[in-house]
């Protein structure tokens, strides 16, 4: 690890398996801090997919993510492009996202991934969501 100010220190992950860890600090490898934090190792989200998988632009509306290995977390998000947004919980085989609305109008397809902690996303596991332009019905005639 590397120290980076009195209150702020960089580690690296060693490969672990799932579970709770009990993190410790120390300047010299010997003299550990008295406090701890915990770090928990989740399962890797298995593959999942969108219902819908499509929607309009501007569109503001929410999708359902069906897969395995989602987890209850305050950080768990979806991320549609570039644009991260909260997920919600229902249970460990699905979620559910609200579609941004601010994307490039341009785009088509976006990449859509997943993330337990709001800062890795799992580009393993992704799928594409479609927006569409909207329609304008102009008449109706009998």
């Amino acid at each position: 690890g590397r120290l980076i100010s009195n209150t702020n220190a960089h580690c690296t992950q060693p490969s672990l398996k799932v579970g709770e860890y009990t993190v410790r600090v120390s300047k010299n490898g010997l003299d550990f801090s008295s406090t701890s934090a915990t770090f928990t190792v989740h399962s890797p989200i298995s593959s999942f997919h969108l219902e819908p998988s499509y929607g309009i632009h501007g569109g503001s509306f929410n999708v359902s993510l069906r897969g395995s290995g989602f987890v209850n977390s305050c950080e768990l998000s979806c991320q549609f492009g570039s644009h991260i947004m909260p997920a919600y919980f229902i249970n460990s085989t699905q979620i559910f996202c609200t579609i941004p609305t601010n994307v490039d109008h341009n785009s088509k397809y976006v990449d859509v991934t997943i993330s337990v902690n709001s800062i890795e996303f799992q580009n393993s596991y992704s799928t594409e969501f479609l927006y569409v332009k909207p329609f304008i019905l102009s008449s109706i005639v009998p």
